[in-house]
């Protein structure tokens, strides 16, 4: 919203202590006015700093000058900037409260609407956790300071075995038990506590050599992974209230948080399940299709361990008891890993990537060859991959027999500590010492650290002093492809266009010859690109493709639906040009494309990822990219049942048709578009369930929704019919 208001001059012609009644007296005519960007990020500023001070009223004061002038935009960017959340503020309730409460009771006349104050209530309800929030973060600030000479170590070590012995959460549990939370989750909650050592405390030498016995012993490192995931959720929820416009309300004991629209929650949690399962499948598929095509990391491990295992680990009994690692030093073992070729787990790593964002759906010549930074490929970080698997695989093999008779030993073992000098020599074997260098660089994490919020699966290398931890199953258990590209900012594109649009693209023109990419149109005044324009029949297609990363948690997840409401504004500035006849044909005539009979335009929304598909936002359906570019090649939906263990899955496939005939028609197009019936039953077979986290008297009960995959399939033959004779090609969805 354009507005000639200069807020500093306006700002200081305010004399009162109370800014709100000023203007409701004094500036009556300057209400919603409108507020530019830059205004309001300052008002912001504004605000947190007085929150910072110490000064809570006059932080409500610059809040009602937003909401004065422009209420929608200053909510806005209250939820973008997490102005109100008690996490940033190692959870004290305080002066958050305050400043809610005032602005609740001051607006309850009406000057900021409805759906602010629904907002404001909602952060209020949250708050009532932050007491217990805050006495839980008091202790685990206090166990660290208490054991900070072994905390660090101990706590790496104890995650690191259970990434080796991963296992599926049991949610039978409790939410008091390690085990009810995924293995993502643990790593996250050692992130949140590494970093939290690093900010009150600080990283030195001594804290990479020794595993607290005792401490484990007596559970104290296993209750403070459990409350740090407590935290953790709370956390998240207040991003799912700042960005999806969650509600939360108090019921006795109970601060309750559930989803305005429950077709939202469904979206996310069925894009979830969609996600995972297809990784899976990929990764299995391309190990059955690569075993006579590559060789084995895993049966090249299997052979050195049983050759030269014995001279590989071996027990030393100082300074602690433990097994070192030494591995052999010929240029010929190391030549295996500074070869082009991709060995089967390399395959099986780029296209399980790509099945999570079709952004990945690339060569892998082609993909390997991006870089990050002047000296590092990708490449270059499969064959690092590649080593440091290679090391994992011989320190599991050690260690794993021993967990259940010398736990100790293992937990003393099982994060290999390195020199700088020692790693960088280790790492040049394989690629250019350069890209050893920028490798670690990239990965790295130490005390101070200014780059985003630190994840240890995006940075799994701890440094303290001068020497580093790595723990190599959460380094191997981690997207690391992807989550370089994605702590790098590069996505795996071709040239100006990404590979969703070309992908899209091109299918649409094995259907129909007018189809264009990239298309910019000025009519009426206004300019528009759009990424995809099709004519398809009667129907002209308005794509407009998206391809933020494969979401991994809550903020990721914010990034992708920034992106859904881009496209929406776009398509909403798009479709309201196109009412106008005149634009419509001159669009058409700029294309060279005749104008159809009883021309409808249909508009979508395509994202690279999987999450939000079958969401509708606004007028525009949500659609993944694998999933309409299958659906234009071939009609099929192919559901497939998993049976069997977490690391040995057993598939069973069954295909059903979305077609009207044999061939691809515009009415396919219209119902794909307009009849979201695979989404309708996937998200009738959704029950809601309810998450529930004890903080001290208080529980946060999180409503969200589970897939039930044998309602879907009920749900699926009822209503489509079943094929058997054409073959699904590209991404089974």
């Amino acid at each position: 919203m354009k507005s000639n208001l200069d807020l500093k001059t306006f700002s200081s012609q305010l004399r009162t202590t109370d800014w709100r009644r000023e203007l409701l007296s004094d500036f009556q005519e300057r209400q919603d006015c409108g507020l530019e960007s830059k205004d309001c990020r300052l008002l912001i500023i504004n605000a947190r700093r007085e929150i910072e001070q110490g000064r809570a009223r006059v932080a409500v004061n610059w809040l009602n000058l937003g909401l004065f002038l422009d209420a929608g935009h200053t909510l806005k960017e209250i939820r973008r900037s997490g102005l109100l959340r008690a996490s940033t503020r190692q959870y004290r309730a305080k002066p958050i409260s305050t400043i809610v409460d005032c602005l609740i009771e001051q607006n309850a006349d009406g000057m900021a609407p409805d759906h602010a104050i629904d907002y404001l209530r909602s952060v209020s309800s949250l708050l009532n956790i932050c007491p217990n929030a805050h006495r839980i973060y008091l202790d685990i600030a206090r166990v660290l300071r208490a054991k900070s000479q072994v905390a660090p170590k101990t706590l790496v070590a104890i995650v690191e075995l259970m990434f080796m012995q991963y296992r599926l959460p049991d949610l039978g549990a409790g939410p008091d038990a390690i085990e009810y939370y995924p293995i993502e989750q643990h790593a996250e909650a050692l992130s949140y506590l590494l970093h939290l050592f690093g900010e009150i405390i600080g990283f030195q030498d001594l804290h990479s050599l020794f595993v607290d016995e005792k401490g484990i012993a007596d559970g104290t490192y296993r209750r403070i992974l459990v409350n740090a995931c407590k935290l953790i959720v709370y956390r998240e929820t207040e991003i799912w209230l700042d960005t999806f416009d969650y509600s939360a309300c108090v019921d006795g004991k109970f601060v309750v948080v559930s989803p305005r629209d429950t077709a939202l929650e469904k979206s996310i949690r069925f894009g979830y399940v969609s996600t995972f399962l297809q990784s899976r499948i990929a990764a299995d598929r391309t190990r059955a299709d690569g075993v006579d095509r590559y060789p084995s990391l895993d049966a090249f491990a299997q052979e050195v361990y049983a050759v030269a295992g014995e001279r590989i680990a071996q027990l030393v009994e100082h300074p602690v008891r433990r097994y070192v690692f030494i591995l052999p030093k010929t240029e010929e073992f190391y030549a295996l890993f500074k070869g082009e070729n991709l060995f089967l787990e390399d395959a099986m790593s780029l296209k399980s990537a790509a099945s999570k964002d079709l952004t990945y759906a690339l060569p892998p010549d082609l993909l390997l060859q991006h870089r990050l930074g002047e000296h590092l490929t990708l490449r270059d970080i499969l064959k690092i991959q590649r080593l440091l698997d290679l090391i994992r695989k011989l320190v599991d093999a050690t260690l794993r027999p021993l967990v259940d008779s010398d736990l100790q030993v293992v937990l003393n073992s099982i994060v290999p500590v390195f020199e700088r000098a020692d790693l960088e020599t280790l790492l040049s074997r394989c690629v250019d010492e350069r890209a050893a260098k920028s490798f670690i660089a990239l990965i790295d994490y130490w005390s101070g650290d200014k780059r985003d919020v630190f994840d240890i699966q995006y940075r799994p290398m701890v440094r303290t002093g001068n020497a580093y931890m790595l723990p190599l199953n959460i380094f191997c258990g981690s997207d690391l492809v992807r989550n370089l590209l994605y702590a790098h900012k590069k996505k795996g594109d071709t040239d100006d266009r990404d590979c969703l649009t070309l992908a899209l693209a091109g299918i649409l023109k094995q259907k129909s010859s007018r189809v264009e990419v990239n298309k910019k149109f000025k009519a009426n005044g206004i300019s528009i690109e759009i990424d995809v324009v099709a004519l398809v029949g009667p129907y002209l297609l308005l794509g407009e493709c998206k391809s933020p990363f494969h979401p991994c948690g809550a903020h990721e997840l914010r990034t992708s639906f920034e992106h859904i409401k881009r496209a929406r504004d776009q398509l909403d500035k798009m479709k309201g040009l196109l009412t106008d006849p005149g634009a419509v044909g001159k669009l058409l005539h700029e294309l060279g494309w005749p104008l159809p009979q009883n021309l409808e335009i249909l508009t979508c929304i395509v994202l690279g990822n999987r999450l939000f598909s079958g969401y509708r936002i606004g007028s525009h359906p949500v659609r993944n990219g694998y999933e309409m570019v299958n659906f234009i090649d071939s009609g099929l939906v192919e559901e497939v049942i998993i049976s069997g263990s977490p690391k040995v899955a057993n598939e069973t496939t069954r295909c059903y048709s979305r077609w009207a005939g044999d061939e691809f028609g515009p009415s396919d197009l219209l119902r794909y578009l307009q009849d979201d019936s695979i989404y309708t039953h996937a998200f009738a077979a959704m029950v809601e369930v309810t998450l529930s986290y004890p903080f001290g008297s208080r529980r946060l009960m999180i409503s969200t929704f589970a897939l039930d995959p044998e309602c879907l399939s009920d749900l699926m033959c009822e209503n489509h019919p079943v094929s058997t004779e054409r073959e699904l090609s590209g991404s089974p969805e």
